[in-house]
């Protein structure tokens, strides 16, 4: 009867227990206990496992398949429970896990936005000096362009100017060559004209030469004769005058020539 009593408190308890698995979650003192209980009605079936049972076999089956079927309920909700609380316990510690790593990427997203930002600040003032060096350079540049176009455009003036001085003097060393040669063929000219007159001359000068040869010839011949014919007469002394005046005259005149 104490056998049949416990296990009718043992039932009563995994009843309760079942109830409370629907009603609400079990900590896990009460699943210890639940188990503990378990394990006491399974001993308790072992012990109403007697002849006296036997004797009443309708109500030991009864209560053996009521007491399984709220066992099976009960390891059911047991489970189901436990699932359920490990799942919740998955979510949050998943949820904790996704917030640390939000939380770390925020961080991280917020130190590479620090770093790009310190970078790109960089990177502006580096942007800005080299924009204000290359256009001082281009300013320096184009003043150099400026020089040298302004030189480079005196250098073309000089150089036409030069140009047209050259071309004046090659004009005028053109007119001047054909005033030389114009003026040497004139000089050829009255070079042979002179020439030709000096030969003529000199062929007088030789005909004259002669001539007064003869005539002093004469004249020495004549002055013979008178010296040895004193007594010629005075015609012959006025012609041989006359004649001597002539040659006298001549003689002048190719001495002038």
């Amino acid at each position: 009867m104490e056998d049949n009593w416990q296990l009718k408190t043992g039932c009563e308890s995994l009843r309760k227990k079942f109830v409370d698995l629907h009603t609400g979650q079990p900590s896990d003192s009460e699943r210890c206990d639940s188990v503990e209980l378990d394990d006491k009605i399974r001993i308790l079936i072992r012990k109403n496992d007697t002849p006296e049972s036997c004797k009443k076999p309708e109500n030991s089956s009864y209560a053996l398949s009521a007491f399984e079927k709220s066992k099976n309920q009960n390891c059911s909700g047991q489970r189901q429970a436990a699932m359920e609380s490990k799942k919740t316990s998955e979510c949050i510690f998943t949820k904790k896990l996704t917030d640390i790593s939000l939380g770390q990427k925020i961080i991280s997203l917020e130190k590479q936005k620090q770093e790009l930002l310190s970078v790109n600040n960089q990177w502006d003032q580096h942007f800005r000096q080299m924009k204000q060096h290359y256009e001082k350079k281009v300013t320096e540049m184009e003043a150099k362009l400026e020089t040298v176009q302004k030189i480079v455009r005196d250098l073309e003036r000089e150089r036409y100017q030069t140009q047209q001085e050259c071309q004046r003097l090659e004009d005028l060393m053109r007119n001047q060559l054909a005033q030389e040669m114009k003026d040497k063929y004139t000089l050829r000219k009255e070079n042979r004209f002179l020439k030709q007159e000096t030969a003529l001359t000199n062929t007088k000068k030789m005909y004259y030469e002669c001539e007064i040869k003869r005539l002093n010839q004469s004249l020495l011949d004549a002055l013979k004769h008178q010296s040895t014919c004193s007594q010629s007469s005075h015609v012959e002394a006025l012609d041989s005058n006359r004649k001597q005046e002539e040659m006298g005259t001549q003689m002048e005149l190719l001495q002038e020539q």
